[in-house]
């Protein structure tokens, strides 16, 4: 039987040390109690993991598989969000205050396009074209103060997911809202 403290202290070791994100799903035996258990990690990650940690994989009975690059990246970016406290994502955003920048993060386009809001609103109907912060395509977050913090936090976030899952995302700036100008201006 495994035990599932130790798979998590294992996971936390992996997220603390090598910055490998996962999640993981027990699988039992005829008899109830956990046969092994699938740890679901970046697939560029898997190598890297075996070889530096094959022991404790096999002791912990655990069997790496190719894991989502979009649940990944939510726990990426909950984990932004502990060095980045007013960031909000997603669904946790109920309305936007104030002035700022927002990024949309679109997993089927492979973007991550940065918008501006002034008094809680998008300048243009072309920016939020659902009322929804996350979709099928992709996910918003928000809590940007100013373009380069938007850029900063999009750079981080495309150099993760070229690591982890050898894609590599455009960062563009939408026009219609006046992004692209007030970043052209901070330069």
């Amino acid at each position: 039987m495994v035990k599932t403290d130790s798979i998590k202290e294992f996971l936390k070791i992996l997220e603390e040390k090598e910055q490998i994100y996962s999640y993981y799903s027990e699988i039992p035996n005829e008899q109830g109690e956990i046969e092994f258990i699938q740890v679901f990690v970046p697939y560029l990650d898997i190598d890297i993991i075996e070889e530096k940690y094959g022991e404790e994989l096999n002791k912990l009975k655990i069997v790496l598989n190719p894991a989502t690059e979009r649940k990944i990246l939510r726990k990426f970016l909950k984990q932004l969000r502990k060095k980045r406290p007013n960031l909000k994502i997603g669904n946790e955003i109920q309305s936007l205050s104030g002035d700022g920048f927002a990024v949309y993060l679109n997993w089927t386009n492979k973007t991550l396009m940065l918008h501006k809001y002034q008094n809680g609103q998008f300048k243009s109907k072309t920016c939020k074209k659902t009322p929804y912060w996350e979709t099928d395509n992709g996910i918003w977050i928000a809590g940007f103060s100013n373009c380069n913090e938007a850029k900063n936090f999009c750079l981080e976030t495309n150099n993760f997911l070229q690591k982890h899952f050898g894609v590599s995302y455009s960062v563009n700036e939408h026009r219609a809202c006046g992004a692209y100008e007030d970043c052209k201006k901070e330069g």
